[in-house]
């Protein structure tokens, strides 16, 4: 470790937190929404009766992950909704942290301040804190687990486990990260030294998840008669991919069929056990989804898309003052035909910010592609010794496929930002070093370029801690 590395560390969480802060206490409204409702009101029952319940019942279609978490909060005297979002802030700074230490790990100082610079004021961090839902807590656990093994060396059985573990935690946060320990496993068996040390870190990555997600399952076993996780996926099935599936084929209102489906959901939910209510909608979604199986394909694509585009900058604008233009279609109108000077002022500049999000977020994506793909063509030798951008890559992957659901938006993506972040860093680095001459040929930037183009002497995807030390990870 760097003499002044605790120094540096308490910077690095100091910038993230003040940007977080300044938000969460200036924000006019905390979001809350009906799922942060239920949330709380689990996390009250865990206070006053010692019980995951709801209306007396076992609770089954939430799972425990940020209920605990909301209990603990209010434990410590962080109080809803402000307080609470204070906690997150916390959490999140402490995420950047821990990427921090794991991309200067990985690729290099460099790197490391550069996905930090990204992090600290990125708008879907910093709506991500100001809402209390499920994804700053999903996306710390996230960064826990490509820390863990950015920093563990050659301790891979001990890691192995740990990360399992974390998995197991994450899928009880978010049931979208279900069994996702199993293709972890694989990864680490996949970039473990020898037949033995294979075998101990497959069968302990799969331990770890099985001890969270198997004891949650083992749970609903005892209490419901049946090993599953949740009802969210048949909700999620008829509510958003049946009813918009029909909506796609017969141009019947998106909105208004998904409102109806709740409302059936909700009538259900009051003379059905959990059970049923899985059994009952898995069953309706598959005849609506048998019949307008021509839709899925789109609704899938436009999911994908929403998740890539949909803007936390005006979410967080619009928090502040409503009354300006935020929804695209308004700014173009207000451009092409403004009643004022001012209006066309002002969407041309919500415009452009709308803009470079969105260019930013392109850029995120391809670069993290370019990285795992440079990762991939250096194995095996990089394969086992930058372990931790496989883990990366792996949960950005699988992330973004199941996240491209018809309920789709911002959200989705800030569940795995901070790891797209530090994939694409070491990149957008190497892509700054390649313009850096272009700027020093034109006068620009003098020795401040060249000491940028030289970095720490090494490029970007030869970790100088690895090189200097020769460890694993």
């Amino acid at each position: 470790m760097k003499r002044n590395q605790p120094a540096r560390l308490a910077l690095v969480f100091l910038i993230a937190f003040v940007f977080r802060a300044i938000m969460v206490g200036t924000i006019p409204e905390i979001r809350i929404s009906s799922d942060s409702e239920d949330y709380l009101a689990l996390a009250e029952s865990l206070r006053t009766e010692g019980a995951f319940a709801r209306d007396g019942r076992p609770e089954t279609y939430r799972t425990p992950g940020y209920p605990c978490f909301l209990f603990l909060a209010r434990f410590l005297g962080m109080e809803p909704p402000r307080g609470i979002a204070l906690s997150q802030a916390v959490l999140s700074a402490l995420g950047v942290m821990l990427t921090f230490t794991a991309a200067e790990r990985l690729f290099g100082g460099p790197a490391a301040w550069t996905a930090v610079l990204l992090l600290s004021a990125h708008p879907t961090e910093l709506f991500s804190v100001t809402s209390l839902l499920t994804e700053s807590l999903f996306a710390f656990v996230l960064t826990v687990i490509v820390w863990s093994v950015a920093a563990g060396g050659n301790q891979r059985t001990i890691t192995a486990f740990s990360c399992g573990c974390l998995a197991g935690v994450a899928c009880l946060i978010r049931p979208v990260a279900a069994w996702l320990f199993v293709p972890m496993a694989v990864v680490f068996v996949l970039g473990a030294k020898g037949f033995r040390e294979r075998l101990a870190v497959g069968i302990l990555c799969l331990a770890g998840g099985i001890l969270f997600q198997g004891g949650w399952m083992w749970r609903n076993h005892e209490r419901y008669g049946s090993f599953y996780l949740t009802e969210i996926p048949a909700a999620a099935l008829y509510v958003y991919w049946a009813q918009s599936a029909q909506a796609w084929n017969t141009g019947e209102s998106e909105e208004a069929l998904q409102q109806q489906a709740w409302n059936e959901w909700d009538e259900a939910r009051g003379r059905l056990d959990p059970l049923a209510m899985n059994h009952e909608f898995t069953q309706r979604a598959r005849r609506m989804l048998e019949e307008h199986y021509t839709a899925l394909g789109p609704v899938w694509a436009r999911g994908m898309i929403r998740q890539v585009v949909d803007s936390s900058a005006m979410k967080l604008i619009e928090r502040y003052r409503p009354d300006w233009p935020l929804e695209a279609g308004q700014q173009r109108k207000a451009i092409r035909d403004p009643e004022s000077f001012s209006q066309f002022v002002l969407a041309l500049g919500l415009g452009t910010i709308r803009a470079l999000e969105l260019a930013l977020t392109l850029v995120l994506y391809l670069t993290g592609l370019v990285s795992l793909w440079r990762w991939w063509k250096k194995r095996p030798e990089r394969f086992t010794r930058n372990l931790a951008v496989g883990i990366a890559g792996l949960l950005v992957a699988a992330l973004v496929l199941v996240s491209a659901t018809p309920a789709a938006n911002e959200r989705f993506r800030a569940q795995y930002l901070p790891l797209l972040v530090l994939l694409a860093s070491s990149v957008l680095v190497d892509w700054a070093r390649s313009v850096a001459p272009w700027f020093h040929r034109s006068g620009f930037g003098g020795s401040r370029v060249q000491l940028w183009k030289t970095g720490e002497g090494k490029p970007s995807g030869e970790p100088p801690l690895f090189h200097r030390h020769g460890e694993s990870n």
